[in-house]
């Protein structure tokens, strides 16, 4: 390797190393930013519900959901409504 070469190496070095630099302050200042910005802690949706609720209150959702009072809700408002639909239906016949 002649003299000229070694150097555009180091220069090549230089330039990657000044490069580098920048990019990890840029990266640096993003992450200042948005930690900033978003302060809440957990971040996360679940750990805030988690977090933020009692006890009693998730013990009770958690087993009105295995319990099935969501479905038996959902299933009396479909009866409900197949009633109202068979009123209408009978009343119809009827005109």
């Amino acid at each position: 390797m002649t003299a000229t070469a070694d150097l555009s190496l180091i220069e090549k070095r230089r330039n990657l190393r000044h490069q580098l630099h920048e990019q990890r302050q840029v990266i640096a200042r993003e992450l200042i930013e948005t930690t900033e910005a978003n302060n809440t802690y957990p971040r996360s949706v679940t750990m805030r519900f988690l977090t933020q609720q009692s006890g009693g209150k998730i013990m009770a959702e958690v087993a009105t959901l295995f319990i099935g009072a969501r479905l038996f809700k959902s299933l009396s408002k479909a009866f409900a409504f197949a009633k109202i639909i068979k009123t209408v239906a009978g009343k119809s016949k009827r005109s």
